[in-house]
């Protein structure tokens, strides 16, 4: 399994370090690979860096404060109209799947920049459609924060896949729990996380050497 799967988190906690635009290039570019329905990708990107466009969506998200800290939000839109002509009231339908999408390859494109991300959908949607100016036949679906973490995001406790899986038909043929090796997966994790921890530290340890070094010098001059 891909290991910025496993390493995705929903980061609420960002250092207040500008993104390198090449990172958000690569994270923007994930996210319109995505597929859509029909290939219509009926979907639009905005990116809000300005610290009083933040604040303003921010307040709007019913006042998530923690997203302050992000200096980068996009915010994901999708044109439900479009998918509609084709696909009449299930393009609706179609449009949230094709934006979910492009949002998931966003975040996992975040992870594997080594930013932190989080996945918004709780908003005023009159509100953020007046601060962005979004016209009739666009409707905003979600905001992904990006940033670097302040501090590392703890794995929250997940169903085992024995548990949501089903063969055929709904409730029927749960397979036994020794056909799905999950433990394996969790050891997976904790390796990558011990791994994280230890590259920390390791890097700290330089830091601070070469700080005692750099007094030395000073002391002896």
């Amino acid at each position: 399994m891909d290991e910025n799967i496993l390493k995705r988190r929903s980061c609420k906690n960002y250092l207040q370090i500008p993104i390198e635009w090449s990172k958000l290039v690569n994270i923007l570019k994930a996210g319109s690979l995505a597929p859509s329905a029909g290939n219509l990708q009926n979907w639009k990107f905005i990116v809000i860096q300005e610290k009083e466009n933040r604040q303003k969506i921010a307040n709007s998200c019913l006042f998530q404060t923690w997203m302050n800290q992000a200096p980068t939000y996009i915010i994901v839109c999708g044109n439900f109209q479009m998918a509609q002509k084709y696909y009449f009231e299930r393009g609706n339908m179609f449009t949230i799947q094709s934006c979910a999408a492009a949002m998931e390859n966003m975040l996992i494109e975040a992870t594997n920049q080594k930013l932190g991300s989080n996945w918004v959908g709780a908003f005023d949607e009159q509100k953020l459609n007046e601060i962005l100016e979004i016209e009739d036949e666009w409707k905003i679906y979600s905001i992904l924060t990006l940033g670097y973490e302040s501090e590392k995001t703890e794995m929250p406790n997940k169903l085992e896949l024995k548990d949501q899986v089903y063969f055929e038909k709904f409730k029927e043929n749960q397979y036994e729990a020794s056909l799905f090796p999950i433990s394996n997966v969790k050891n997976e994790i904790n390796n990558q996380i011990n791994k994280t921890k230890s590259e920390i530290i390791g890097q700290k340890n330089k830091i601070q050497k070469k700080i005692e070094e750099n007094k030395k010098k000073l002391l002896e001059e």
